[in-house]
């Protein structure tokens, strides 16, 4: 669909429209599949949207951390601050006694994300 020549010359756009291009092309089958009014043809494709998504986000992740490399390779100055923290607790019980049966679950969780890039310049 998208220019070859283009995909070679600058990767990360290639990386990138390869990714818009299979989003394109996924919805349009999803369209097609809806149109159907099939129960069981409509849940099989969203079963497989859901994979295809986190597929995607993986993809993007990918992306966005060569996008950053790329930049931090041809930058003349790059700060970098990251914070990652995180932190899950969880607790299931069951107590039985003579004439009451008591049941419960608690859960706890933290996270702390902060990433911070400045980039100054471009290397001669």
């Amino acid at each position: 669909m998208i220019n070859d020549t283009i995909k070679t010359a600058f990767p990360l756009y290639g990386i990138a429209s390869t990714i818009a291009e299979q989003f394109i092309d996924s919805q349009k089958s999803s369209r097609d599949i809806l149109q159907t009014n099939d129960e069981s043809r409509i849940n099989q494709e969203l079963n497989r949207k859901k994979v295809e998504t986190e597929i995607l986000e993986l993809e993007a992740k990918v992306a966005q951390e060569l996008a950053i490399s790329k930049r931090i390779e041809s930058a003349e100055i790059v700060e970098i601050e990251e914070y990652f923290e995180g932190f899950g607790k969880g607790n299931l019980g069951v107590n039985y006694e003579e004439k009451s049966l008591k049941a419960g679950m608690s859960g706890e969780g933290r996270k702390v994300t902060k990433r911070i890039y400045r980039f100054t310049g471009f290397k001669d």
